[in-house]
């Protein structure tokens, strides 16, 4: 039985920066991309270091990379009230590979502990998706385990992450059929549980 809902943030509650960013590097560049973004998420680098060391390899200012990444930052207003209906009747956590402080310019501390019981942030906690022990910690924090878990989540690689820890998965590919996906899964368990 699904007890808990899990939300990536980056391509799922908001339309992330790193596909543009990769599209404005020149080719030579691309791995020192993957591999700064990797840091970040790590919490290896800080913010400052991010944008200064993006920039140098895409020939920018570090403030002209931060105006880039903040102009791509869109928000899934359908799949956020999703999660914010979903709290109450389900535990709802957030669970995202993301640099730190990037959650603060997404939403405010008052809308995170509105919306989700808690917030995994790769950064904060020295793992990434999609590693086992990342998925498994934020089902421990839920108080759950992992086989009481949906993640939704943008990646397939990350949502075969959840799998292989224990937990179900949806790939969210457009905000209509993850929230169809969603409804039709959490209705389809508590159907299972009642019958």
């Amino acid at each position: 039985m699904i007890h808990a809902i899990i939300f990536d943030c980056f391509g799922v509650l908001v339309h992330g920066s790193l596909d543009h960013l990769r599209a404005l590097a020149p080719p030579e560049h691309l791995a020192q991309l993957n591999d700064l973004s990797r840091s970040s998420d790590y919490g290896f680098v800080t913010k400052a270091e991010y944008l200064q060391g993006v920039g140098d390899l895409l020939g920018r200012s570090a403030a002209e990379i931060g105006d880039i990444i903040h102009a791509q930052y869109v928000r899934n207003e359908v799949v956020i009230e999703l999660a914010r209906s979903l709290r109450g009747e389900h535990k709802v956590g957030l669970l995202s590979n993301v640099g730190r402080g990037v959650i603060d310019e997404l939403f405010s501390s008052s809308e995170l502990d509105a919306v989700f019981d808690v917030v995994i942030l790769s950064s904060e906690v020295g793992m990434v998706k999609p590693n086992a022990d990342i998925y498994e910690l934020t089902a421990r924090r839920l108080g759950l385990t992992p086989e009481e878990c949906l993640m939704i989540d943008d990646l397939p690689a990350n949502v075969a992450g959840a799998k292989a820890a224990g937990m179900q998965g949806i790939i969210c590919g457009s905000s209509v059929q993850c929230v169809a996906d969603v409804r039709s899964l959490l209705t389809e368990k508590n159907y299972a549980r009642t019958a």
